[in-house]
């Protein structure tokens, strides 16, 4: 399974340190990609997404996405191998949320 990190962020980025290392502490596998996108705030939210999506999507051998806001914090242990069968065992799913 190859997946990829992204992660949104704007503003001071002053969350997402705490987020990169809860998730990184929580979260199994190792993603194949971590990939941190801020967004300039001249685009808008959801330009900035479109943006984030189409880059992720170049990357030809990921499997999967976790997208991560840049003020979570993972505070429980995340399977994302678990996650990934849940997908793949219901293929009218496109996402799965936490």
């Amino acid at each position: 399974m190859k997946y990829a990190l992204v992660v949104l962020t704007h503003g001071e980025g002053e969350t997402l340190p705490n987020a990169l290392a809860t998730f990184s502490e929580m979260a199994t596998p190792e993603p194949t990609y971590k990939l941190i996108f801020k967004d300039p705030g001249d685009m808008g939210f959801c330009k900035s997404v479109e943006n984030a999506w189409k880059k992720v999507s170049a990357l030809e051998e990921i499997d999967y996405v976790f997208w991560l806001e840049h003020d979570f914090n993972t505070v429980a242990p995340i399977n994302l191998r678990h996650m990934a069968d849940v997908l793949d065992e219901n293929p009218m799913l496109a996402q799965v949320a936490l």
